[in-house]
């Protein structure tokens, strides 16, 4: 079959190369790989931006632990050196140490004598009892700022029995029915809540203190009654017949001390420090009771109950502690041994001892 009609004409004059689809689609496909690369250039550089920025953060947070380790280390620190000086003021102290003896030696002492020689016991005690009773709205409300319900009914029911059926405070009610007394102050509160007691300090007329039981000592009696509701002279009369009548009772006991301690400064400063500590630890332990703490003086009370009415509690005794060694015959002689009751003792411990 032949073809008809004019010849087709070619473009450009030239015939297109073969395989011209071929190169053009390898060129393509050549060109995929650099455009992939184009393409994932950009993340690997944002990775790598974004990856510096979290290792800075990462090592700002780590900065406020060490702070705080460091506060917490010189805190500690602090706390140690408090615990083997608390009394860095010391000869601060001891000046106003000497004037409230001067004080107490000179006009105090002699009062109290003076007090105690025209007054009957049966006064003084009553003057007691009215001055306790004033300040159980301040152990009230320092129980309640503790947090101990228990101990705030107990002020609550003190007080009122006492200023009804007590005459007004003037009968200790409270103890007659066994109303356990606490014995609370704004200084055991802050204590109660963490805060340090700071340095040792001598107040003038008040005596041994710390930092933290003076502010205590501000906040106590701001809340007294007779410092709130009385004029300002009927306070100073009040706290001074309160003052004179609480030092009778103890006239030939300071006395002693005194005479026996071979720093009677020491021995006060040793002794406040400790009752304070003992009294804010046992106010701070979950579920102790938080009566009135023991004094240096109620530790003979705890040594008598290990004696019975003989002077020694056999129930106590163990005679498996004694053996032959124990023993020496040569401090046993005739006058003072007896035979018969102790016979067969003595010999049961020679044999144990051999």
């Amino acid at each position: 079959m032949q073809r008809t009609g004019a010849p087709r004409r070619r473009i450009g004059g030239k015939r297109p190369p073969r395989f011209a689809a071929v190169w053009v689609l390898l060129a393509l496909i050549g060109l995929q790989p650099g455009v992939s690369a184009a393409q994932d250039a950009p993340p690997a550089t944002s990775s790598r931006a974004q990856d510096a920025p979290p290792a800075a953060s990462s090592a700002t947070p780590d900065a406020p632990p060490a702070t705080a380790t460091a506060e917490q280390e010189s805190a500690r620190q602090a706390a140690e050196e408090a615990r083997r000086n608390p009394d860095p003021w010391e000869p601060f102290n001891r000046v106003v140490f000497q004037l409230n003896e001067w004080g107490d030696i000179f006009l105090v002492k002699p009062m109290a004598q003076g007090w105690r020689f025209l007054t009957p016991s049966f006064f003084r005690d009553v003057v007691e009892n009215f001055n306790t009773n004033l300040q159980m709205p301040v152990i009230l409300g320092n129980n309640l700022l503790q947090l101990k319900p228990a101990n705030v009914r107990d002020d609550f029911l003190r007080f009122f029995f006492n200023m009804t059926f007590g005459l007004g405070g003037l009968v200790d009610m409270g103890t007659l029915i066994d109303l356990p007394q606490n014995d609370e102050d704004f200084g055991q509160t802050l204590g109660y809540w963490g805060m340090p007691s700071g340095p040792y300090l001598v107040l003038p007329v008040y005596g041994p203190s710390t930092v933290r039981d003076g502010v205590g000592r501000l906040a106590d009696s701001a809340g007294t009654l007779y410092f709130s509701f009385l004029p300002f002279y009927s306070t100073l009369l009040v706290s001074g017949v309160d003052v004179v009548n609480l030092r009778s009772f103890y006239i030939e006991e300071i006395d002693a001390n005194r005479v026996e301690s071979f720093d009677y400064y020491v021995f006060l400063r040793n002794a406040y420090l400790q009752n304070r500590r003992v009294k804010v630890a046992a106010r701070k332990a979950r579920g102790e009771d938080t009566r009135p703490d023991e004094t240096l003086y109620d530790l003979d009370d705890d040594l008598d109950e290990d004696f019975d009415d003989d002077g020694f509690d056999e129930e106590g005794f163990d005679e498996d502690d004694l053996d032959g060694e124990d023993l020496d015959d040569r401090d046993l002689d005739g006058d003072d041994f007896d035979e018969g009751g102790t016979d067969g003792d003595a010999s049961d411990r020679s044999a144990r001892g051999g």
